[in-house]
């Protein structure tokens, strides 16, 4: 194996290079176990909340956890700091959303969508009887004001057709920090307030710990 000796200055860097991308890709997508985990709780949670409302379809009641980003690369936005990134949404359907969030705390006006706002609020964000955007020949004051509301743009809400007639959102800390936000969203025109605090109650001691594993 004489020729390892001589490229030994090559494979050992390159080496120590592909561990250190293995580690860091591991720690940007986390334990996959965790993950499974925290799923099951939101999925819990979500059941809880909507056990009694309307549609029995998942993608029509969801809860999903934002992780925020001081620096994130979403395609043909700029600039690329502050950005709230989908981890982990309840149930089978719809569980890889591709919405992006800007929510930069040094920008807070710029904040996006209930999860932005969310993130640059002091209290939750409660929203309720919005119109119902989700058909194709929504009409423009409709389409219009579900973008004021949500602030999100009516080019992005014709794109995409949300169903949800009504969120609510609040921030999740880890060690005293802002760590994310959660956002639940449901087809149905207002949400049970208690059934929110309830289940958070519940679902926070061990959220709180999965999350330092994610």
């Amino acid at each position: 194996m004489e020729w390892t000796k001589g490229w030994a200055w090559v494979l050992v860097p390159a080496s120590l290079l592909v561990a250190f991308l293995a580690f860091r890709f591991r720690k940007m997508i986390g334990d996959p176990a965790v993950i499974d985990v925290v799923h099951e709780l939101l999925t819990t949670y979500r059941n809880k909340i909507v056990s009694e409302r309307g549609s029995n379809l998942e993608h029509h009641h969801r809860v999903t956890l934002f992780r925020h980003r001081e620096w994130a690369m979403v395609w043909r936005r700029w600039p690329w700091q502050g950005w709230l990134i989908p981890e982990i949404r309840s149930g089978e359907t719809t569980r890889n959303p591709s919405c992006r969030f800007k929510a930069s705390s040094d920008a807070p006006d710029e904040a996006e969508g209930v999860a932005g706002l969310a993130w640059v609020s002091s209290k939750d964000v409660e929203i309720s009887s919005l119109p119902d955007v989700s058909f194709p020949n929504a009409t423009e004051e409709a389409v219009a004001d579900y973008a004021r509301i949500t602030k999100l743009s009516p080019q992005a809400i014709r794109k995409m057709k949300p169903h949800a007639r009504s969120f609510h959102a609040f921030k999740v800390h880890l060690s005293n920090k802002r760590w994310g936000v959660i956002v639940i969203d449901s087809k149905s025109a207002s949400l049970n307030r208690g059934k929110i605090n309830d289940g958070y109650n519940q679902l926070m001691p061990s959220l709180g710990v999965l999350l330092k594993r994610i």
